[in-house]
């Protein structure tokens, strides 16, 4: 249980003891273009794209794959939250690793000297010191705001997607957004209801 209540892999600790806390962005960016010059700007580059590719492809892949219909009708607004859910949770899964060692990478060499090589020296001696089990320290509360977070992004940005698709129709017909939005968020009989 402290395992939860703890900054995962020491995000924000070690920058706080480096920098100070009242340094902007730009200020922490020209100290480390100082010291360590362009390349030290772009630390943790490469590990963030190998992190980003397999979990934004999975992300809408499973989104995909869990509001797909035969017909192509519009989901449930129930179905996107499932859906949105599922495939934070399933995207962080896959990606939570991979973000361990690029936060680590990242931090290294904020408080002197560098410890890693790179990705897989990094995995190497975190391994000897920790175990495997520092690949997913912190997983659980990621996952845990995974759920809700991307539950409400997809289904904000479908239900926005599909307010502006037809708002061309929703002016010809008289009818306000509201009223669509209504309609098409409810079983058929219940809206019917609503709009009378």
């Amino acid at each position: 249980m402290p395992e939860l209540l703890q900054f995962p892999h020491g995000v924000g600790q070690d920058q706080d003891a480096s920098f100070g806390d009242n340094r902007s962005a730009i200020a922490v960016a020209k100290e480390i273009y100082n010291l360590e010059g362009f390349k030290g700007v772009f630390r943790g580059l490469n590990i963030t794209i190998a992190r980003e590719i397999p979990a934004f492809v999975t992300y809408f892949a499973t989104y995909e794959c869990l509001t797909r219909t035969s017909d192509n009708s519009p989901v449930s607004t129930m179905t996107m939250l499932v859906a949105g859910g599922t495939a934070g949770v399933v995207s962080w899964l896959i990606s939570y690793p991979v973000d361990i060692i690029k936060s680590r990478m990242q931090m290294d060499g904020m408080n002197g000297s560098r410890m890693y090589k790179n990705g897989l020296d990094c995995v190497r001696k975190s391994v000897a010191v920790e175990g495997y089990s520092f690949l997913f320290r912190g997983l659980a509360p990621t996952l845990v705001r995974a759920f809700p977070v991307n539950a409400s992004c997809f289904a904000v940005v479908t239900w926005t997607m599909r307010l502006f698709n037809e708002m061309p129709a929703i002016e010809s017909s008289g009818a306000s957004v509201w009223d669509n939005f209504l309609q098409n968020s409810q079983p058929a009989e219940t809206s019917t209801l609503l709009l009378q």
